[in-house]
């Protein structure tokens, strides 16, 4: 959080349980457009195979999504809807 705080673009990864936490957790930060990827699933009980597909499928695109697009002076999104 710490590098968006000072205007250098990073994104979150966080499992699919964690999302509505991730939120909460930037807002109380004062990020509440902190950009976050979603992987679906839970990491921890997946096979390295699994993770592996899930995050080349789903994730990588959301993270990158994240990582170039761009926020408007009220950091509001411009065309990124990372999650």
């Amino acid at each position: 959080m710490m590098a968006e705080s000072i205007g250098i673009p990073s994104v979150t990864v966080v499992s699919t349980s964690f999302y509505a936490l991730s939120q909460q957790l930037a807002a109380a930060e004062g990020l509440a457009h902190m950009r976050v990827a979603v992987y679906p699933g839970t990491i921890s009980i997946e096979t390295d195979a699994v993770v592996q597909e899930n995050i080349a499928r789903q994730t990588i695109g959301q993270i990158i999504a994240g990582l170039t697009g761009t926020l408007d002076a009220s950091g509001d999104d411009k065309g990124v809807h990372v999650q």
